[in-house]
């Protein structure tokens, strides 16, 4: 009986396993599970422009008669996600105990993910959805985001890329600037922004520059295209960071 209690007594416990995950891919899983004012947002918007499309299907023809692409309601994804991440979630990590800099590095996973999948959904809609409803003879045109920027001239698959970098361009910018709304210096890049657009169109010389850099983010080649919105993006998010490491718990 004392030879059995010995050797149960000896036999060494398995120690419990630490948790391998990193803090990043936690943050990534954490945000991408906690978006629902997102998806739910853009879910309705989804959601309105199917049913005005299918109204539209049942009505008599109506000449030039021109519908919004519902692929384009993916898009709302990411920008809903770029407004209640920096504004809700990001605090309520740092109350969590998370560190400031695993936050700004789990967010732009966060984006580049969804930016992928809205870029799928809606190149997909328009090869696959949108055809058909030009066919039906009910629409002279399906306005699509993509078609109104140029990205489909060099193939969907370049598309893809294309409304890649340019989602992560607006969630950077998005993301940076609401991140800034809770200072003074928030509001002073609102001015800033409202100054800028106001002084720049009346401008001749002024207007053509900001002309010059919509088009290098938008109706340059490919190229060209996807790496000025990915530099800008990075820029972007950059100024986010000190941002983020003055922010009050």
């Amino acid at each position: 009986m004392s030879s059995t209690a010995s050797a149960s007594a000896t036999v060494p416990t398995k120690a419990p396993e630490a948790s391998t995950a990193s803090p990043i891919s936690a943050i990534v899983r954490l945000y991408l599970r906690q978006l629902t004012p997102a998806y739910l947002v853009a879910g309705i918007a989804f959601l309105a422009n199917l049913i005005v499309t299918i109204v539209f299907l049942c009505l008599p023809v109506v000449e030039d008669n021109s519908n919004t692409s519902t692929g384009n309601m993916a898009a709302l994804v990411v920008l809903m996600a770029a407004i209640f991440i920096p504004s809700l979630k990001v605090r309520k990590s740092l109350n969590l105990g998370a560190r400031r800099i695993d936050i700004f590095r789990g967010c732009i996973p966060v984006y580049a993910i969804l930016s992928a999948g809205a870029a799928v959904v809606m190149v997909a809609y328009r090869l696959a959805i949108d055809p058909l409803l030009v066919a039906s003879g009910k629409f002279a045109q399906v306005q699509d985001m993509g078609t109104a920027l140029g990205f489909y001239q060099h193939g969907p698959i370049v598309a893809i890329f294309q409304y890649f970098a340019f989602l992560i361009l607006v969630a950077a910018f998005v993301h940076t600037l609401t991140m800034a709304q809770t200072a003074w210096y928030g509001w002073v890049a609102d001015v800033i922004l409202i100054a800028v657009i106001s002084v720049f169109t009346p401008i001749a010389p002024l207007r053509a520059a900001e002309a010059w850099f919509f088009h290098l983010i938008i109706f340059s080649t490919p190229v060209v295209q996807i790496l000025v919105s990915l530099v800008g993006a990075a820029v972007l998010y950059a100024i986010s960071l000190p941002i983020l490491n003055h922010k009050r718990i």
